[in-house]
């Protein structure tokens, strides 16, 4: 009752701040523009007197030994905006700056963001472009970040989630599926710009100037959407550039963490026949008792066929024979063709007869109902292929984590507090040859040599504090 009856006294209030502005401008649309930063101002303001008072109200509590040194100013961005206020800066019994206030508060060393906004800057980056998310940002809170900001705080978040164990429902289940397949993206240079080059020599260079990106989901089952829809159960996803045996383990980990792998009997497998992603990576992994069944990507052997045989009966033949799953059939009908065919037509049938003898027991096997690997392709490509985009191999890594967690639903990991004391601080705390009250202390303008004696500290800390309280 006593919270409802504060809100509505804070809705009055308000609404007496802000009646004059709607009774000058008698247009709702201003009006709303305006009470929206008004109401982000008196927000902030709010929040820099709240922490101010919560550091008041710290100052009769501090720990034994330490002694308030001075009010130091401090800048943080928000959700509601840049929020500017002072808190109390102590010495502890080893003579090192602490605030207390900051550490209480979990407001990391040296940030600018808070953990509320460093968050939606990672999340909104896993969305748009860093210049996007940047505005969206200034839009949404009134505080003004560079699109630098928005790359960084990416980055630091895509360690954070790689660096983290995987998470999952952990169901019980007799199959999953998992399917992986290969994303080509740029590959960012020194000389990235002046070596910039046309769609079809990027397509016929993609080796030396791109990476390869290693995508995977594993999925329980496909259930039924409505309207002709599906939709994949207990679907994580998977990605990095890493190299195919790590890949793989990161795999396995979030297919232990996903589904109780003493339960699975059948682990149903779809690829595009390549030799990084053969089923001889998950046999190799998973429990003895699990057995893997290899199925060839459609998609991939379609467009192998398409690629051989552009148009005409032919092609439907091979079709029907890649559909019915007769993978022998169709390497002996491509190498008959081949035999036949003259020119650049007949390097690719005979790629066609060579893939297909290859891997004719995948082709079309008799298995669960697969072929979303691309659709899960889109789901990474859709922020990191188009409008001229190439990236470093950290900052893909990076990406591709943020993806997953935005794909998946996943929630992001907050950054660590992280320690108040830095090195320098640290073996202050321990001084050789030395006692604690002679250790150097830091202060806002550098490192100070040793004090003669605590009674001399403790009178800087009195005239400091008369200045400002």
């Amino acid at each position: 009752m006593r919270d409802h009856t504060m809100a509505q006294a804070a809705a009055a209030a308000l609404a007496d701040c802000f009646l004059s502005d709607l009774e000058a401008t008698e247009d709702l649309d201003s009006f709303e523009a305006s009470l929206a930063a008004g109401s982000r101002a008196l927000a902030a303001s709010a929040l820099s007197a709240c922490i101010e008072r919560f550091d008041r109200s710290l100052r009769s509590q501090a720990p034994p030994g330490w002694r308030a040194h001075e009010v130091a100013p401090r800048t943080l961005v928000t959700l509601v905006g840049e929020v500017s206020y002072r808190r109390t800066v102590y010495l502890d019994e080893h003579g090192c700056r602490r605030a207390w206030a900051d550490e209480l508060l979990g407001v990391r060393p040296r940030a600018r963001l808070s953990a509320g906004a460093f968050l939606w800057l990672a999340r909104r980056s896993a969305e748009v472009s860093f210049r996007k998310a940047a505005a969206d940002f200034e839009a949404m809170s009134g505080a003004r970040v560079s699109h630098v900001t928005a790359m960084r705080c990416a980055r630091e978040e895509g360690a954070l989630l790689l660096a983290a164990a995987p998470e999952g429902p952990g169901l019980s289940c007799e199959g999953v599926r998992v399917e992986v397949d290969g994303l080509w993206v740029a590959l960012q240079r020194a000389a990235h710009r002046e070596e910039a080059l046309p769609r079809f020599l990027y397509e016929q260079s993609r080796e030396r100037s791109s990476m390869e990106l290693k995508v995977a989901s594993a999925y329980a089952a496909k259930l039924d959407a409505g309207r002709g829809r599906r939709r994949r159960a207990a679907l994580a996803v998977v990605a990095s550039a890493e190299p195919p045996e790590e890949f793989f383990e990161r795999v396995r980990a979030q297919m232990a963490a996903s589904f109780e792998l003493d339960d699975v009997r059948r682990v149903h497998y779809g690829a595009d026949g390549g030799a990084w992603c053969g089923p001889e990576r998950l046999r190799g992994m998973l429990p003895a008792h699990v057995r893997v069944l290899f199925k060839l990507d459609p998609f991939h052997v379609m467009q192998a066929v398409c690629r051989a045989f552009p148009e005409g009966p032919t092609r439907e033949w091979a079709r029907h024979l890649a559909l019915r799953g007769k993978g022998a059939a169709l390497a002996r009908m491509a190498e008959r063709l081949a035999a036949k065919a003259t020119g650049p037509r007949r390097e690719r049938v005979r790629q066609l007869a060579s893939y297909a003898r290859r891997n004719a027991a995948a082709i079309g096997a008799r298995a669960a109902s697969m072929g979303t690997a691309e659709s899960t392709n889109a789901l990474i490509a859709a922020r990191m292929k188009g409008r001229g985009m190439s990236w470093s191999r950290e900052g893909a890594e990076a990406m591709c984590a943020l993806r997953c967690a935005a794909c998946t639903g996943r929630a992001l990991v907050a950054p660590a507090k992280g320690a108040w004391l830095t090195e320098r601080e640290k073996a202050a705390r321990q001084p050789v040859g030395t006692s604690a009250a002679k250790a150097p202390w830091s202060s806002g303008s550098g490192w100070e040599v040793p004090h003669s004696s605590r009674r001399h500290a403790k009178q800087r800390s009195a005239e400091a504090l008369s200045k400002v309280w």
